[in-house]
């Protein structure tokens, strides 16, 4: 029913100075039952996006019951004491509206956008369920089998899902994020009702969670309403989470190669563990890869013609699963090898090489983009809520420009030199079954 988004963000937003030039003009507040609220008025169009993050993910399920977080998700959506199974989105959609939800590593987030007039609405449903969710047990053995074809249609015949697992597994070690958020299968089918609820009842609580509004509204309202439909609710313990700090293990540096018979050509991508939180590290990967005005783009694609596409990507929005990625798809399966040796090569040559004036036009290319970031509610309602709860402060997010101006040429070669000599990493080589005809 819902889907699970495995969101992967192209800016690294982490930052420490306040700037007097603001990306949202958002306002936060907290109730006296902790629940963290942010306004951000965007007078656009009569519209409204309602976001509510709670800080749980998959980091925090226990060995052997891994996919109880995406599960919850799902069947939050039914039913409480007041609203019968599956209703929960068809009032939204009856109201002009539309709702989804998200599972991560570390937070579960469920979001509405619909009319200004409408959204009491979505906030009295959300608070209800925050509470009282109350889970027919047909209904619950319908929604694990939903989560198990899940996993299988998105999973199990995805060649590239099954080789990503396989990575992931191996690059993060005794670390949380080694396993799928979706889960395992077998995990799956031995969780049970009280498992669910005992996590929903430890994990779903109001100092627990981060509240976003984005819409046409004022700041004034927002506060109005936040107290209306959640400052009655009492503040719980919170159980202390599994996640503290990643047991990553020791220093990795391996390949896969895996043949699958839906492939029809090779394809080749690297994962680090990369440090969280660097503007450096998206500089970087703009400059690599990230784009078909990149340097390895040019040089493989335009120049040499050995590659149909090469690509870079920094995500570095975790509480500790920063990942950097670089990937490419040969012309010629032959020149897979010699496509990965000018990969390492070029990497060191181009961060021994960097200009101050390619990293200055870099800069200025990441600060015009940030006006996109508000461009309506429900994206500006989705990237606050989503940085918040995995560990940003609203200070932070506000103040992207002026950070990024201070990342300077020492800066990018550092952290790019971090990624050559010392970071952990996995690559993955898929390719067809041999002896299939291409």
């Amino acid at each position: 029913m819902k889907k699970l988004f495995l969101m992967v963000f192209l800016c690294t937003i982490f930052v420490t100075n306040i700037s007097e030039a603001k990306i949202f003009n958002a306002t936060e507040f907290y109730l006296k039952n902790g629940l963290q609220v942010v306004i951000i008025p965007n007078h656009k169009a009569p519209i409204a996006t309602s976001m509510l993050c709670y800080k749980v993910g998959a980091i925090d399920e226990e060995s052997g019951k891994y996919g109880l977080a995406h599960l919850l998700e799902h069947l939050m959506f039914k039913g409480t004491n007041k609203i019968k199974d599956a209703e929960f989105s068809k009032i939204i959609a009856k109201f002009g509206g539309v709702d989804n939800a998200m599972t991560s590593y570390d937070y579960t987030c469920y979001h509405q956008s619909m009319s200004r007039e409408n959204l009491e609405l979505a906030l009295y449903m959300e608070a209800d369920r925050m509470d009282n969710l109350n889970i027919p047990d047909d209904a619950f053995e319908k929604e694990k089998l939903v989560v198990i074809e899940e996993r299988f249609s998105r999973i199990k015949n995805n060649p590239q899902a099954i080789l990503e697992e396989k990575k992931q597994s191996l690059l993060w070690g005794n670390s949380p994020y080694a396993h799928p958020i979706s889960g395992r299968i077998e995990d799956i089918k031995n969780i049970t009702k009280k498992d669910i609820m005992d996590f929903y009842n430890r994990h779903y609580r109001i100092n627990n969670s981060v509240l976003v509004i984005a819409g046409d509204l004022e700041v004034e309202e927002g506060k109005k309403i936040a107290n209306k439909y959640f400052g009655f609710k009492e503040n719980n313990k919170v159980e202390k989470r599994r996640f503290e700090k990643s047991e990553k293990g020791n220093k990795v540096r391996a390949k896969i190669e895996m043949e699958h018979k839906l492939i029809q050509k090779n394809s080749w991508r690297r994962t680090y563990i990369a440090e969280k939180n660097s503007y450096a590290l998206d500089i970087f990967s703009n400059l690599l890869a990230g784009s078909s005005t990149s340097k390895l783009y040019k040089k493989l694609v335009k120049q040499d013609k050995l590659a149909s596409e090469v690509y870079s990507y920094y995500n570095g929005v975790s509480l500790d699963g920063a990942r950097f990625v670089i990937g490419f798809t040969p012309n010629n399966d032959e020149d897979t090898e010699a496509i990965i040796n000018i990969i390492d090569e070029e990497i060191t040559n181009i961060t021994n090489n960097l200009t101050r004036k390619e990293i200055e036009q870099e800069k200025e290319k990441m600060i015009s983009g940030l006006v996109f970031l508000r461009d309506n509610p429900e994206s500006e309602a989705q990237n606050v809520a989503r940085l918040i709860v995995s560990g940003m402060s609203l200070e932070q997010i506000e103040s992207w420009e002026e950070d990024i101006k201070k990342v300077n040429m020492g800066d990018v070669k550092k952290v790019a030199n971090e990624l050559i000599n010392n970071a952990s990493f996995v690559s993955g080589l898929l390719m067809p079954e041999k002896g299939k005809d291409k």
